[in-house]
Protein backbone atom coordinates (compact mmCIF):
# COMPACT_ATOMS: atom_id res chain seq x y z
CA UNK A 1 0.00 0.00 0.00
CA UNK A 2 1.34 3.78 -0.68
CA UNK A 3 1.42 6.51 1.47
CA UNK A 4 -0.86 8.34 -0.86
CA UNK A 5 -3.76 5.68 -0.28
CA UNK A 6 -2.28 5.26 2.95
CA UNK A 7 -4.09 8.70 3.54
CA UNK A 8 -6.51 8.59 1.55
CA UNK A 9 -8.25 5.90 4.04
CA UNK A 10 -7.75 7.80 7.51
CA UNK A 11 -10.28 10.10 5.80
CA UNK A 12 -12.72 7.36 5.66
CA UNK A 13 -11.37 6.50 9.49
CA UNK A 14 -12.61 9.70 10.69
CA UNK A 15 -16.46 9.42 9.04
CA UNK A 16 -17.04 5.78 10.05
CA UNK A 17 -15.44 3.93 13.20
CA UNK A 18 -14.30 6.19 14.97
CA UNK A 19 -17.07 8.07 16.15
CA UNK A 20 -18.61 4.86 16.68
CA UNK A 21 -16.06 4.06 19.68
CA UNK A 22 -16.44 7.57 20.86
CA UNK A 23 -15.61 8.30 24.44
CA UNK A 24 -17.25 11.03 26.36
CA UNK A 25 -15.36 13.72 28.65
CA UNK A 26 -17.13 15.68 31.33
CA UNK A 27 -16.00 19.20 32.05
CA UNK A 28 -16.32 19.08 35.85
CA UNK A 29 -13.72 16.08 35.86
CA UNK A 30 -11.15 18.94 33.55
CA UNK A 31 -11.64 22.05 34.52
CA UNK A 32 -9.03 22.43 37.55
CA UNK A 33 -6.45 20.01 35.96
CA UNK A 34 -3.02 21.69 35.74
CA UNK A 35 -1.34 21.70 32.35
CA UNK A 36 1.18 18.89 33.41
CA UNK A 37 -2.12 17.05 34.53
CA UNK A 38 -3.76 17.24 30.95
CA UNK A 39 -0.16 16.75 29.36
CA UNK A 40 -0.05 13.88 30.80
CA UNK A 41 -2.78 12.30 30.18
CA UNK A 42 -2.59 12.97 26.75
CA UNK A 43 0.85 11.31 26.06
CA UNK A 44 -0.90 8.04 27.58
CA UNK A 45 -2.83 8.51 24.41
CA UNK A 46 -1.13 8.94 22.49
CA UNK A 47 1.21 6.05 23.43
CA UNK A 48 -1.74 4.29 21.03
CA UNK A 49 -0.63 6.68 18.24
CA UNK A 50 3.02 6.84 18.19
CA UNK A 51 4.17 5.01 14.93
CA UNK A 52 6.21 5.60 12.04
CA UNK A 53 3.80 5.47 9.34
CA UNK A 54 6.37 3.74 6.76
CA UNK A 55 6.57 0.91 9.34
CA UNK A 56 2.80 -0.05 8.37
CA UNK A 57 2.57 1.51 5.45
CA UNK A 58 2.46 -1.96 3.32
CA UNK A 59 1.06 -3.96 5.59
CA UNK A 60 -2.19 -6.04 4.78
CA UNK A 61 -3.34 -4.55 8.16
CA UNK A 62 -2.48 -0.70 7.88
CA UNK A 63 -6.47 -0.27 7.86
CA UNK A 64 -6.76 -1.91 11.10
CA UNK A 65 -3.55 0.00 12.20
CA UNK A 66 -4.77 3.20 10.86
CA UNK A 67 -8.26 3.48 12.97
CA UNK A 68 -6.57 2.44 15.90
CA UNK A 69 -3.61 5.37 15.66
CA UNK A 70 -6.16 8.19 14.25
CA UNK A 71 -8.92 7.42 16.83
CA UNK A 72 -6.26 7.98 19.39
CA UNK A 73 -5.38 11.22 18.38
CA UNK A 74 -8.85 12.51 17.70
CA UNK A 75 -9.84 11.28 21.26
CA UNK A 76 -7.00 13.27 22.31
CA UNK A 77 -7.99 16.45 20.88
CA UNK A 78 -11.33 15.86 21.91
CA UNK A 79 -10.20 15.53 25.41
CA UNK A 80 -8.64 19.49 24.71
CA UNK A 81 -11.45 21.06 23.90
CA UNK A 82 -14.11 19.62 26.37
CA UNK A 83 -11.91 21.36 28.86
CA UNK A 84 -13.11 24.96 29.43
CA UNK A 85 -10.77 27.21 28.25
CA UNK A 86 -11.04 29.86 31.00
CA UNK A 87 -7.35 30.05 31.83
CA UNK A 88 -6.32 29.82 27.89
CA UNK A 89 -4.42 26.85 28.51
CA UNK A 90 -5.38 25.48 25.21
CA UNK A 91 -3.03 27.70 23.47
CA UNK A 92 -0.28 25.12 24.90
CA UNK A 93 -2.46 22.03 24.88
CA UNK A 94 -4.29 22.02 21.26
CA UNK A 95 -0.67 22.21 19.55
CA UNK A 96 0.21 18.90 21.34
CA UNK A 97 -1.96 16.78 19.22
CA UNK A 98 -2.73 19.25 16.62
CA UNK A 99 1.13 18.43 14.91
CA UNK A 100 0.74 15.02 14.54
CA UNK A 101 -2.54 15.34 13.17
CA UNK A 102 -1.32 18.14 10.90
CA UNK A 103 1.44 15.97 9.81
CA UNK A 104 -1.20 13.90 8.82
CA UNK A 105 -2.92 16.80 6.91
CA UNK A 106 -6.04 15.83 8.60
CA UNK A 107 -6.66 17.87 11.13
CA UNK A 108 -8.71 20.09 9.96
CA UNK A 109 -11.14 17.94 8.99
CA UNK A 110 -10.94 15.92 12.48
CA UNK A 111 -11.88 19.53 14.17
CA UNK A 112 -14.67 19.87 11.61
CA UNK A 113 -15.93 15.76 12.40
CA UNK A 114 -15.27 16.68 16.27
CA UNK A 115 -17.94 19.50 16.23
CA UNK A 116 -20.04 17.54 14.04
CA UNK A 117 -20.61 14.73 17.00
CA UNK A 118 -20.54 17.72 19.57
CA UNK A 119 -23.66 19.28 17.83
CA UNK A 120 -24.94 15.78 17.80
CA UNK A 121 -24.65 15.29 21.39
CA UNK A 122 -25.84 18.51 22.29
CA UNK A 123 -28.84 18.17 20.54
CA UNK A 124 -29.85 14.47 22.04
CA UNK A 125 -31.94 15.67 24.87
CA UNK A 126 -31.81 12.38 26.46
CA UNK A 127 -28.06 12.70 27.16
CA UNK A 128 -27.57 13.47 30.73
CA UNK A 129 -26.91 17.21 31.26
CA UNK A 130 -23.11 16.92 31.92
CA UNK A 131 -22.04 15.53 28.85
CA UNK A 132 -24.25 18.35 26.58
CA UNK A 133 -22.54 20.91 28.73
CA UNK A 134 -19.34 19.37 28.03
CA UNK A 135 -20.54 19.76 23.99
CA UNK A 136 -21.17 22.92 24.17
CA UNK A 137 -17.53 23.53 25.60
CA UNK A 138 -16.22 21.72 22.42
CA UNK A 139 -18.24 23.88 20.40
CA UNK A 140 -17.07 26.61 21.95
CA UNK A 141 -13.77 25.71 21.60
CA UNK A 142 -13.94 24.36 18.12
CA UNK A 143 -15.65 27.93 16.91
CA UNK A 144 -12.22 29.72 18.35
CA UNK A 145 -10.17 27.03 17.10
CA UNK A 146 -12.01 27.27 13.60
CA UNK A 147 -11.99 31.12 13.41
CA UNK A 148 -8.26 32.29 12.25
CA UNK A 149 -8.27 29.70 8.96
CA UNK A 150 -11.86 30.34 8.43
CA UNK A 151 -10.50 32.00 5.45
CA UNK A 152 -8.12 29.95 4.58
CA UNK A 153 -9.68 26.30 5.00
CA UNK A 154 -12.51 24.75 3.75
CA UNK A 155 -13.18 22.31 6.89
CA UNK A 156 -12.34 25.26 9.13
CA UNK A 157 -15.48 27.89 7.48
CA UNK A 158 -17.90 24.43 7.32
CA UNK A 159 -16.98 23.86 11.04
CA UNK A 160 -18.57 27.56 11.87
CA UNK A 161 -21.16 27.08 9.03
CA UNK A 162 -22.58 23.97 10.86
CA UNK A 163 -22.32 25.88 14.27
CA UNK A 164 -24.31 28.56 12.84
CA UNK A 165 -26.80 26.29 10.52
CA UNK A 166 -27.69 23.69 13.94
CA UNK A 167 -29.65 26.59 15.54
CA UNK A 168 -28.17 25.91 19.22
CA UNK A 169 -30.13 27.39 21.71
CA UNK A 170 -28.53 27.43 24.88
CA UNK A 171 -31.50 25.41 27.20
CA UNK A 172 -32.47 26.16 30.93
CA UNK A 173 -30.86 23.03 32.26
CA UNK A 174 -27.59 23.29 30.39
CA UNK A 175 -27.49 27.18 31.11
CA UNK A 176 -28.10 26.16 34.99
CA UNK A 177 -25.97 23.35 35.40
CA UNK A 178 -23.01 25.65 33.53
CA UNK A 179 -23.63 28.23 36.26
CA UNK A 180 -23.90 26.02 38.95
CA UNK A 181 -20.35 24.08 37.98
CA UNK A 182 -18.22 26.73 37.32
CA UNK A 183 -20.19 29.77 37.04
CA UNK A 184 -19.75 29.87 33.12
CA UNK A 185 -22.09 32.04 31.69
CA UNK A 186 -23.50 30.40 27.99
CA UNK A 187 -24.13 32.28 25.03
CA UNK A 188 -25.73 30.82 21.74
CA UNK A 189 -22.85 29.85 19.61
CA UNK A 190 -25.20 29.65 16.38
CA UNK A 191 -25.66 33.58 16.87
CA UNK A 192 -22.34 33.93 17.55
CA UNK A 193 -20.87 31.81 14.11
CA UNK A 194 -23.55 33.74 12.07
CA UNK A 195 -21.77 36.96 13.17
CA UNK A 196 -18.16 36.00 12.28
CA UNK A 197 -19.26 34.48 9.02
CA UNK A 198 -21.07 37.66 8.42
CA UNK A 199 -18.05 39.77 9.24
CA UNK A 200 -15.55 38.03 6.86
Amino acid sequence: MSIQIFLLSIGLVLSTSSIASAEYFKYTELMFKSFSEMDKEMQTRFEKAKVSLDAFADSESADTVAREKINALREALKFVLSRPDRDNLSIKLIPIVKNPLMHLKIYDETLFSLTQEAISTYKNKEMPVIYRATALFMIENSLAEARPQMKTSTYMRQTIESIRDADLDVDSDVQKFRSRNGMFSSRNPSKIAKVLLKSK
